[in-house]
């Protein structure tokens, strides 16, 4: 009869802190969705997608400043015969900085995307549901598939398959 009653105060308290979790982190998930969804909205206004132009405008101007440069510095080099001018890894370089420059803002949309799409996706997954360890225990040991022989605090407890079983255990 105590342990019924400890069993049931037991299953009271885990129950509570396991529902209070489980809104807890439903709520955590769905509050990140709404945020992640509300960034996308600004992420495509006006004031935003200006500024990213002009950045690339600017890191545009610095690019050419900066080809100019070296541009100049390598054929000087070349003219004058020095080995450690090298016009086709200038032309390389150029090619890499541009192609940054222009995909930047695509690709941190769209990694900004896969991520506003996956906090979506998580918050929209329902809550796992944790069982009480000792009450799954004690539901698998009392479908009469198992029968223990013998526990005390000194041995471990032995388990027998119960033959005349018909539970498909």
């Amino acid at each position: 009869m105590f342990s019924a009653i400890t069993n049931m105060i037991s299953d009271a308290v885990t129950n509570f802190f396991q529902n209070l979790l489980e809104s807890l982190v439903s709520m955590f998930t769905s509050f990140f969705g709404d945020e992640m969804a509300v960034a996308l909205k600004i992420l495509n206004t006006p004031y935003i997608t200006n500024g990213i132009k002009l950045a690339q405008i600017i890191a545009g101007t610095l690019l050419a400043l900066k080809v100019a440069a070296e541009a100049l510095k390598t054929y000087i080099l070349y003219n004058s015969g020095d080995s450690s001018a090298q016009p086709l890894e200038l032309v390389k370089r150029t090619a890499f900085a541009a192609a940054i420059v222009s995909t930047s803002p695509w690709i941190v949309t769209k990694v900004y995307t896969f991520g506003a799409d996956l906090a979506k996706e998580i918050a929209s997954l329902p809550a796992v549901k944790l069982e009480n360890p000792v009450y799954s225990f004690r539901h698998f040991a009392n479908v009469n598939c198992f029968t223990a022989n013998s526990f005390s605090s000194n041995s471990d407890m032995d388990f027998n398959f119960n033959s005349n079983c018909n539970k498909g255990c």
